[in-house]
């Protein structure tokens, strides 16, 4: 189950987030060009778990097709 926020509250920085830039760091320099590299927290544990060399950029479709998914599943998360 996921733990519910507010905007109002922020979430203090966890212990290993010092680590876990470095790792990004190194793993994007490693790539020697834009990469996203994503991690998975899990606990007390970060893992890896996937690079991207695609940054984004939606076409106009895409950000209307994902905006009206959104809305329609997730309606009280606007």
């Amino acid at each position: 189950m996921y733990r519910q926020y507010s905007l109002a509250d922020p979430i203090p920085a966890p212990s290993w987030l010092p680590e876990l830039l470095r790792a990004g760091k190194r793993l994007g320099q490693a790539y020697g060009t834009y990469v996203r590299v994503d991690f998975l927290v899990a606990g007390d544990a970060v893992v890896f778990g996937e690079f991207t060399t695609t940054p984004g950029g939606w076409t106009a479709f895409a950000d209307e097709y994902f905006g009206r998914l959104w809305q329609e599943t997730l309606p009280e998360a606007l």
